[in-house]
């Protein structure tokens, strides 16, 4: 997978990765503690969390 700055969404990371949700949502809540990466709502479907990249590191 190619690195790309911008906004994803979780879906997108699953589909590219061949993980499952829980697999993709617990190494993401690894990376948002040591401030790798943020997720927030789609602001048009709140249901929909993007991850975005931090600049921390």
């Amino acid at each position: 997978m190619k690195y790309d700055p911008s906004p994803c969404d979780t879906d997108e990371l699953i589909d590219a990765m061949k993980w499952s949700k829980s697999r993709l949502s617990h190494h993401l809540t690894r990376m948002q503690k040591r401030g790798l990466i943020e997720r927030k709502p789609l602001a048009s479907e709140p249901s929909v969390l993007l991850v975005i990249t931090t600049s921390e590191r």
